[in-house]
């Protein structure tokens, strides 16, 4: 159940990343200004905004809908992005002398990803050092990959799992019979960010979680993030059983990750291989007229099996 594929390498010589933003402003071909869709949590409302991050003059803006101006304030005078655990498209800055606390939920995992990463490399530029301007050299990812029934009990030290995680590029975590999934990301993720490292994506059903943590310096890279979910338990739509999938595009490479929990018992192989195809032909991400395990790149099946 477990497919690897390595396609050839498709990348073109001197092509540029496709950039996934609602629009970018450009001068002398290098993005100077993002604007995110997002809402701003501000007294138990959501009030639709866009966020304009300002390179070139350093500066986040939070418009209105009618895109006049909310709030503006400097990226240096940014104190710290702080992470909410219980939804991971949400963030809260804190800046200013006064330490003001700004909510936003972003509509999707990469458009925070990559709004986490341009404030982060402005605050501490030597957290992302590639050139954006050179060539996307030929190199080698790491991948980790780690799936673990934690049989509905609480976080462990995550360091105890991954000891080095400064080895790798991109690190993917399938976790079954979950039950604490907002306890244990926090846990996974106040540790990968210690060492770097962002959500990409992150989808949950039931008891199953999947989450995609990527080095700050490559999401420049990322497009395509889809996830997608099929339950095969219980009348086919109990979701103890079944499977979650996340995907994306890095540069012209594509990776494909699955997280599933099948039938259980020595003697259900034929129910685990039904679970199985069930999966793979309910999950249409990307190329939609084909199945998942026969599109990516890299794909990486990982669950309970």
């Amino acid at each position: 159940l477990i497919g690897v594929r390595e396609a050839a390498n498709r990348q073109r010589a001197g092509s540029q990343p496709t950039r996934v933003l609602t629009k970018v402003f450009t001068m002398n071909n290098e993005p100077v200004v993002y604007k995110f869709p997002a809402k701003q949590e501000k007294a138990l409302q959501k009030i639709p905004r866009y966020i304009m991050v300002k390179l070139d003059e350093g500066i986040v803006q939070v418009l209105r809908k009618s895109e006049s101006i909310s709030k503006s304030f400097k990226i240096q005078e940014i104190h710290n992005i702080e992470t909410d655990y219980e939804n991971p498209y949400k963030i809260k800055l804190v800046y200013g002398k006064v330490r003001k606390v700004l909510s936003l939920i972003f509509l999707t995992m990469h458009s925070k990803a990559r709004f986490t990463s341009l404030i982060y490399s402005a605050m501490k530029p030597e957290l992302v050092k590639t050139d954006p301007k050179a060539e996307l050299p030929k190199i080698n990812l790491k991948v980790l990959n780690i799936t673990w029934n934690v049989g509905d009990m609480g976080p462990t030290d995550i360091r105890q799992v991954i000891p080095n995680p400064e080895k790798y590029d991109i690190i993917c975590i399938a976790l079954q019979e979950n039950m604490k999934k907002s306890v244990w990301l926090q846990e996974i993720q106040s540790k990968l960010e210690a060492h770097q490292f962002s959500i990409l994506l992150y989808i949950s059903m039931w008891e199953m979680m999947l989450v995609v943590f990527i080095k700050y310096n490559h999401l420049r890279y990322i497009t395509n993030i889809e996830t997608g979910s099929k339950s095969t338990g219980l009348a086919k739509f109990i979701g103890n059983k079944g499977g979650v999938l996340g995907s994306f595009k890095y540069f012209h490479t594509t990776f494909g990750f699955v997280c599933s929990h099948l039938k259980a018992g020595p003697n259900r192989a034929a129910g685990r291989n039904s679970h199985f195809r069930e999966i793979s032909n309910a999950i249409r991400v990307g190329k939609k007229h084909m199945e998942p395990i026969m599109q990516f790149s890299c794909f990486f099946w990982l669950g309970d099996l």
